[in-house]
């Protein structure tokens, strides 16, 4: 997965002017979690590929570091290969459009753990709504311990919308033959009867280390591949679930 998501990054790079008097510009934007440099004590931002950007810009984020997730935009002279683990100092763009926060529900609930059981907190699977699309605007996706949605759903000016990723430890949690298979069910809902607007949306969920856990537990290593099984309640015409590989170390934040 990591691989696919480098490949989206190059081209990703767009070259937004060119002439023999102009110097060229090269365009990226990404979605990236907010993290710090242990060594430096710095703020970074990790990309979903698995490198580090330093912005030199951080004064004009205010409050940076209690955001959880970022959708972020910088221009450089030179295209970048971007490279797995490598920092690489960056100017982000400030302007309107050109930054936004990417909205982090909570991490994905275990159905049979004692937690829930006790006190479970059902009213997101009881008020479920379909979605209009889960698929339409890029597969879901694993990366740095996050699912990655990018659903198409109806909503209202001022009225809250809410994601949830559900699983059951002790059935939704696989491993046969060496071979590994998670299954996640979505859940969304907004508490109104008259949803006015559809919109699209790049969501994540955090994925509990248990997860991470139970796969390292049954004998699998970071780099071993997992198929995990996304479904939900999806409007007519496209399929409820997505079938995704990832690795076992997407899993782990």
């Amino acid at each position: 997965m990591k691989k696919q998501i480098a490949a989206a990054m190059a081209a990703m790079a767009l070259l937004a002017g060119c002439d023999d008097d102009k110097e060229s510009v090269y365009s990226y934007s990404m979605p990236v979690s907010v993290t710090m440099d242990k060594m430096t004590g710095k703020t970074i931002l990790l990309a979903d590929a698995d490198f580090y950007l330093e912005p030199q810009n951080l004064s004009d984020f205010k409050g940076i570091e209690s955001v959880v997730r970022l959708y972020v935009s910088f221009n450089v002279s030179e295209p970048i290969n971007f490279e797995a683990g490598k920092t690489y100092k960056v100017t982000l763009l400030t302007s309107s459009g050109s930054y936004s926060l990417i909205p982090t529900f909570g991490e994905a609930i275990d159905i049979a753990s004692e937690e829930y059981k006790t006190g479970g907190n059902d009213s997101l699977t009881v008020n479920a709504r379909e979605v209009i699309s889960m698929t339409a605007n890029g597969d879901p996706y694993f990366a740095n311990g996050y699912l990655n949605i990018k659903p198409t759903f109806v909503y209202l000016n001022n009225v809250p919308v809410y994601f949830g990723a559900y699983y059951d430890s002790e059935s939704d949690v696989v491993v046969e033959g060496g071979k590994a298979k998670v299954t996640l069910t979505l859940y969304y809902s907004t508490p109104t009867q008259s949803p006015l607007y559809t919109t699209s949306s790049h969501i994540s969920i955090p994925t509990p280390s248990t997860i991470y856990d139970q796969l390292r537990e049954a004998g699998l290593t970071d780099k071993d591949e997992v198929t995990v099984v996304v479904k939900g309640k999806v409007g007519m015409g496209e399929p409820s679930k997505s079938e995704v590989l990832t690795t076992v170390e997407d899993f782990l934040r």
